[in-house]
């Protein structure tokens, strides 16, 4: 699979997508379906060590939700700051429950996107810089919704424990995320939201090979 970043999947420049961005942020309001709501929350509550890639709506309903402690990475550095300040995330921040990280990737653009290639080799860390925040105890529930998807789902195969449930948002329609389908068992779809677990017997070489391959992915 030709997984190539191309100039128009960084540079998201239209006014319509501005609006809606501003429209979305203005009470942290989840960019999901009511039945996705429905399904990442019902994890959500049965977690104590959440990770997401995508700051936003979804970190409301995790703060929401009753998680034990909430990591959340995104590429946006103002929009990191405003969820902080959140009245349902600040708490958790204040008292060392949540972290959420904002990576320098370079410029952004509308939903975080890199504006253009200059800060390349930044890239890499928004998939990796995470995991030193996270230590020993990982996350028994990941959400994938940000930036450089596939390499976030990889790191989260590649690091988590074999039971940790994972959700894949947008997955369905857009077939270059379905990159980790060999990897994965299905436990659910919800609309376009997937739910699933590493397989058991991990091919390992592949499953590395195809991180290597999406670092640089932003899409």
């Amino acid at each position: 699979m030709d997984l190539t970043l191309q100039p128009s999947q960084t540079v998201r420049p239209a006014k319509l997508q501005r609006r809606r961005a501003r429209r979305w942020a203005s009470d942290l309001a989840p960019h999901m379906s009511a039945a996705e709501i429905d399904c990442a929350q019902r994890y959500m509550r049965r977690s104590r060590i959440y990770l997401e890639f995508g700051c936003g709506g979804s970190t409301r309903l995790a703060a929401e939700s009753g998680v034990s402690r909430l990591f959340s990475v995104d590429s946006d550095k103002n929009w990191v700051k405003r969820c902080r300040r959140h009245p349902s995330i600040a708490p958790l921040v204040a008292d060392g429950r949540a972290i959420l990280l904002s990576v320098k990737v370079g410029t952004v653009d509308t939903f975080g996107y890199p504006a253009d290639r200059s800060d390349v080799l930044r890239w890499p860390n928004y998939s990796l810089a995470i995991w030193k925040k996270i230590g020993v105890a990982l996350p028994d529930t990941v959400l994938i919704d940000g930036r450089w998807r596939v390499s976030t789902a990889v790191q989260s195969l590649l690091r988590c424990p074999p039971k940790t449930t994972m959700m894949f948002h947008d997955f369905t329609p857009r077939a270059h995320y379905h990159a980790i389908l060999p990897f994965i068992d299905v436990v659910e779809t919800v609309d376009s939201l997937l739910v699933y677990r590493a397989k058991p017997d991990l091919d390992l070489r592949r499953l590395i090979d195809l991180a290597f391959a999406s670092l640089l992915v932003a899409r």
